[in-house]
């Protein structure tokens, strides 16, 4: 007895219109699943603006909300991921990345899980290319973003004796280990 079938509704809420906890997301196709005219399930799919990437640099997601209300986000990159960070720096995401968002207090809190490698081309002065740092491939493990506590974490940085290598205002550099410690509210970076 009721209805019983999907209904669909597509372009719902544009990229400028959405707010999860401070990330810019759009919803692009919302449905909901009616069995005896109650709700069984709904989903949407759309795309979230991580502030740290290049703007117009966005992910997918797909979502599902269960009749208990609960929600379950799946955002991450089809395929590595390619773009520019900090001036010349690159940064590719590596397709197990992830970005997971909860509800907590009734607010979302997304946390974003990546894991990829990132190469440094920094000139000092614009066009003066002996001036500059250079440095290949940093990879990285596990390195969370989020808008509550902790921020910011990371599980591993390194650099492979030929990735490494480097220059510095023209002269060879090398580096053996990276080293990202976190305590308190400090963050540090050894190498």
């Amino acid at each position: 007895q009721g209805l019983t079938g999907t209904l669909a509704v597509d372009s719902l809420l544009a990229m400028d219109e959405g707010d999860l906890g401070g990330w810019d997301f759009s919803i692009s196709r919302l449905s909901v699943k009616l069995l005896a005219s109650s709700i069984n399930e709904a989903s949407f799919n759309g795309e979230v603006h991580i502030p740290a990437m290049k703007d117009g640099s966005n992910l997918t997601y797909g979502a599902t909300i269960d009749a208990g209300g609960k929600y379950n986000f799946i955002i991450s990159p089809s395929d590595t991921l390619t773009f520019p960070l900090f001036g010349n720096a690159k940064m590719q995401l590596y397709k197990n990345s992830s970005v997971t968002i909860h509800i907590e207090n009734d607010k979302f809190v997304p946390t974003a899980n990546i894991t990829g490698n990132i190469s440094f081309n920094a000139q000092f002065k614009k066009g003066d290319d002996k001036n500059s740092f250079k440095l290949g491939k940093v990879e990285f493990q596990e390195m969370k973003f989020s808008t509550v506590e902790p921020v910011f974490d990371v599980k591993y940085f390194a650099v492979s004796a030929n990735l490494g290598q480097g220059t510095f205002a023209n002269f060879p550099i090398g580096i053996n280990t990276i080293k990202f410690v976190i305590n308190s509210n400090k963050a540090k970076l050894s190498i």
